[in-house]
């Protein structure tokens, strides 16, 4: 099951810091994921449409890092 914080007040700094470490969490997932896209697109496994999927994701993963650094 996941530990997902409350969405109520932001205020609390333990919350906060949860926020910033699954947004973290979520980076660094979306990076290994990213990282193995394109050994396997090098390789020829996935095509370039799945491989921008994940690139996508990856840039998405950052930018939400940054929002939650921001509003912490």
């Amino acid at each position: 099951m996941l530990d997902i914080p409350s969405l109520g007040d932001h205020s609390g700094t333990m919350e906060t810091r949860s926020f910033v470490e699954m947004a973290e969490a979520n980076l660094k997932e979306a990076q290994r994921q990213l990282d193995k896209a394109e050994k396997d697109h090098r390789d020829g496994s996935i095509d370039d449409h799945r491989l921008d999927e994940l690139r996508r994701l990856r840039e998405a993963a950052a930018e939400d890092l940054q929002r939650c650094i921001k509003e912490s």
